[in-house]
């Protein structure tokens, strides 16, 4: 059976097609040296170009008598580009990802306020860029967006306007400042990591924040650090090798400081509030300045190496030792275990103080054997016994029982003491006593 051929519908289809836009049919143009693409209607991107030197980006563009609408830089439309300067004008929203990645020249970029999108990688490696302005209303900022660049050296203040932050949105950055809002309140890994400018001395991590994802903040010069009452969450090393630090208050919501939160950080002193209740593996490990730890009665759990070489020992020129970094410890009521070298490596450690009535699960290896031999362990009267017999707790040479403690004094007029060895007045282990008054079984001795 033939088909047969209906001409006026043809013919129809023909006329309507016609009668369409040039809009509608529109390839990619060029208007004063800048590609576009049409995306959708009259809406066009910018493409890329082979573009250099300064570019000024229209909100609007005119081609062939119709005027289309500029929304957004297209992906990788700027990419390895010889741009040295951008100026977007209004009524472009969005940037998108990879749109100005690795261009070599770039200095500076100005945003317009209609302005909402800065897409993944937009501005990665633009190791040049100096200046750029991040304002309301944008919304969005995304992951590795201004990664790597080194010279980045504005004020940033964080968009009330902001919704979301990706992962190392500013890694390895030269910001002057940050300023945070609590309109996100998980702020991501690595976001502000691994800064280089030494003027940025204060980090305020304001109320609403919840969440502070890993190494979010690792390795700043600043001197100060304010958490709010709100944070649940600090993730793996998220502040480590903060060098400049001198000190840090926890806050009780933090129910567990996350692993190596804190490593390698300069603080001579810590203080967490009541309830926070675990210190995770290698939470404060390396803080070699680190003077004095108040820790809550709501602590249950002392992770591995938490406080692992937290102090060392020089040697001058007549072989006289002096110590520094942790000294003391205060082990507060509520601690049930303590990790594998959790006080190890802190040479000038010579008072550990146990307030639990029972004694804390802890190996061998949780202190030295050096800070057995010659620190004094103050523990409570009625419990000596106990301790005695209990892992870790029987290896001290020096043992003070007291009928009270508050992990205040180390030693009061009642306390009792139990030694193995030979201590100086001070209650430090001698190996080697020489013309002096030394404590022997308990008992004063002159050693000529």
């Amino acid at each position: 059976m033939k088909r047969v051929i209906d001409m006026k519908r043809i013919l129809f289809i023909f006329l309507s097609l016609t009668a369409l836009p040039l809009s509608t049919f529109a390839a990619d143009f060029v208007e004063n040296g800048i590609k576009y693409k049409v995306v959708s209607g009259n809406d066009v991107e910018v493409v890329a170009n082979g573009y250099s030197g300064d570019v000024t980006i229209p909100g609007t563009v005119t081609h062939d008598d119709e005027q289309y609408n500029v929304v957004r830089i297209g992906s990788s439309a700027f990419k390895a580009a010889g741009v040295t300067s951008v100026t977007i004008d209004e009524g472009v929203t969005e940037i998108r990802p990879n749109a100005f990645e690795a261009a070599p020249s770039l200095e500076k970029v100005v945003l317009p306020q209609s302005m909402k999108v800065i897409g993944n990688q937009a501005f990665k490696q633009c190791m040049k860029l100096l200046e750029i302005n991040i304002d309301d209303p944008i919304e969005s900022i995304g992951t590795e967006a201004f990664m790597w660049c080194f010279a980045l050296s504005i004020n940033f203040v964080e968009p009330a306007s902001l919704k979301s932050l990706g992962v190392k949105a500013f890694y390895l950055h030269n910001l002057h400042s940050i300023t945070l809002n609590a309109n996100i309140k998980d702020l991501p890994a690595e976001c502000f990591a691994w800064n280089s400018n030494a003027d940025i001395t204060e980090i305020v991590i304001p109320e609403g924040i919840e969440t502070i994802g890993e190494l979010a903040f690792a390795s700043q010069k600043i001197t100060s650090l304010k958490l709010p009452s709100t944070l649940k969450k600090i993730g793996k090393a998220s502040f480590q090798s903060l060098i400049n630090l001198e000190e840090l208050e926890l806050p009780g919501s933090l129910t567990e400081v996350g692993e190596q939160s804190f490593t390698a950080c300069g603080m001579r002193c810590i203080v967490a509030n009541e309830g926070v209740e675990s210190l995770a593996l290698n939470a404060f490990q390396g803080c070699n300045r680190l003077e004095n730890v108040s820790l809550p009665n709501s602590l249950k759990a002392i992770g591995e190496r938490a406080f692992f070489a937290c102090g060392y020992s020089q040697n001058d020129a007549s072989g006289n030792t002096t110590y520094y970094g942790l000294r003391k410890i205060v082990i507060p009521e509520g601690v049930e275990t303590i990790g594998e070298n959790a006080f190890a490596s802190n040479p000038g450690l010579d008072s550990v103080v146990v307030l639990p009535i029972v004694p804390p699960t802890a190996p061998d290896n949780a202190f030295d054997p050096s800070t057995y031999e010659k620190a004094q362990l103050v523990i409570h009267k009625t419990v000596f016994d106990d301790y005695a017999n209990a892992e870790c707790w029987k290896n001290f040479s020096y043992v003070c029982s007291q009928e009270e403690l508050t992990g205040v004094e180390v030693l009061n007029a009642n306390a009792r003491c139990h030694f193995k060895g030979i201590f100086d007045l001070q209650g430090r282990c001698v190996n080697t006593p020489r013309n002096n008054i030394y404590i022997v079984d308990g008992k004063k001795v002159l050693v000529k």
